[in-house]
């Protein structure tokens, strides 16, 4: 059996190296993409969108 938790971290991995890939390979692309019609565009940061903005806002807080 696959370890589920290994499959899901590779999962996001591959949608965030795609997207880095579709953005010129730079982040900054890929965070502000203008293709909201892309079926990886929630997922582009490598995790739910939700999750990186809570993440975004805990870095801002902590700085």
């Amino acid at each position: 059996m696959i370890d589920d938790k290994w499959t899901k971290k590779t999962m996001w991995k591959v949608i965030r190296n795609k997207c880095i890939d579709c953005g010129d390979g730079t982040f900054k692309e890929v965070e502000h993409c203008p293709i909201k019609s892309c079926p990886l565009y929630e997922y582009r940061f490598g995790m739910p969108l939700d999750k990186w903005k809570q993440r975004k806002n805990t870095r801002k807080v902590n700085s």
